[in-house]
């Protein structure tokens, strides 16, 4: 293993904990390159870590998609990232940061063909066990120079104890805006926004908060290019037989 070739980083500060490995799927992108994700749960003072192994001279960008300490929110704690090699049953690592759930790369390096590993550590700020999904991006650049920016609109019904999203790609980096334009009855709902899971039946969230109807925008986040998903669900409020809803989602 070569520890020198994890030298230049974009972000970079030293950190590490033990841990166990993880299983991790694929996910789409609009990007050129390719990306997976690593997803599993983190308990408090714990760590897990996930090996995958370079074939060719890239780069590998990390970002923790998403901490969710329970079923349907988001957790803003920050966790501590990082990228190493593999030591027996734990992770060595080289370099990390210390960061909340994101949509933006907030780890690089480039890497020459070798074994490497990503962990991820509680560094205190947790309460209780956490979900996490980290995304592993494979030489990401976007896929278009010149993309248009678009609206979509997602309207469904939301039924008591439900959830329902919508999946959209996005060209290059920029915001995405998503505005709760109509929900009848009237009533506070859960948004989140997020990466689609493996299989694109679910959407791994972010960031998310309970709002009602309005002209406001509600969720305003950067994100690379890649594919996301904006979700509507019941935060316990919604009554039957439940509720139908608008939302328009502003991406480059």
């Amino acid at each position: 293993m070569k520890a020198s070739i994890l030298a230049v980083m974009t972000m970079a500060l030293a950190g590490a904990a033990c841990g166990g490995n993880t299983a991790t799927a694929p996910s789409t992108s609009t990007s050129s390159g390719s990306s997976e994700n690593f997803t599993g749960s983190l308990a408090v003072q714990g760590s897990s870590f996930y090996s995958f192994t370079v074939a060719a001279t890239e780069t590998v960008s990390l970002s923790l998609a998403s901490l969710t300490a329970n079923s349907v929110g988001a957790s803003a704690s920050v966790v501590r990232i990082g990228l190493g090699v593999p030591v027996g049953t734990d992770c060595a690592v080289n370099n990390s940061v210390d960061t909340a759930a994101g949509l933006t790369t907030q780890l690089t390096a480039p890497v020459t063909p070798d074994v490497y590993c990503v962990k991820i550590s509680d560094i205190g700020n947790l309460t209780g066990p956490a979900n996490f999904t980290i995304r592993i991006g494979h030489n990401l650049t976007p896929s278009s120079p010149n993309p248009t920016a678009a609206t979509d609109t997602f309207a469904s019904f939301l039924a008591i104890g439900g959830s329902s999203f919508h999946t959209f790609p996005v060209s290059r980096s920029g915001n995405i805006i998503i505005t709760l334009t109509s929900v009848t009855p009237s009533a506070m709902v859960g948004v989140g926004i997020g990466i689609p899971g493996a299989s694109s039946s679910n959407c791994i969230l972010s960031s998310s908060l309970t709002a009602t109807a309005g002209s406001a925008p509600q969720i305003s986040i950067p994100v690379d290019a890649g594919t996301y998903c904006a979700e509507v669900y019941d935060a316990g409020t919604v009554t039957a037989p439940g509720v139908s809803f608008s939302l328009t989602i502003a991406h480059p």
